[in-house]
């Protein structure tokens, strides 16, 4: 599908600062019915990489590539969810008792977020 594509539906883009500068790519896109097909193309290395995004067929492509660029800050909320606040370490079998586990560690992880965010505004630099 990707080599179905003319040159021209290739745009560059950056898709987000990363640690080590910011990431580039070439991005392709081919709308459908109800999903969108996100081709992504590494401009140094020609390595392609490929997600499916429900959304309207009026959808920005820069909104799209922007929220397919969230998947490493989501992934680390997911992490940051296992390994600080223990939302893997449920061992009970009831539906309910996961979900009260699973409920007090978005809660607690929510509250630790929130008062970072808060009190990085109030530290002066």
């Amino acid at each position: 599908m990707a080599a179905r594509l003319p040159r021209a539906a290739w745009r560059p883009l950056i898709l987000r600062e990363g640690s080590q500068g910011p990431q580039a790519a070439r991005r392709g896109l081919e709308p459908g019915p109800d999903v969108w097909l996100l081709l992504r193309r590494n401009p140094a290395t020609a390595e392609l990489k490929g997600y499916l995004a429900h959304g309207p067929a009026d959808m920005a492509p820069a909104r799209l590539v922007w929220l397919a660029g969230l998947r490493g800050p989501i992934e680390q909320c997911f992490r940051d969810g296992q390994q600080l606040f223990g939302r893997g370490d449920y061992e009970g079998r009831s539906w309910q008792g996961w979900h009260r586990h699973a409920t007090l560690v978005m809660l607690a992880h929510c509250f630790v977020v929130r008062e970072t965010l808060r009190l990085k505004k109030s530290t002066p630099a």
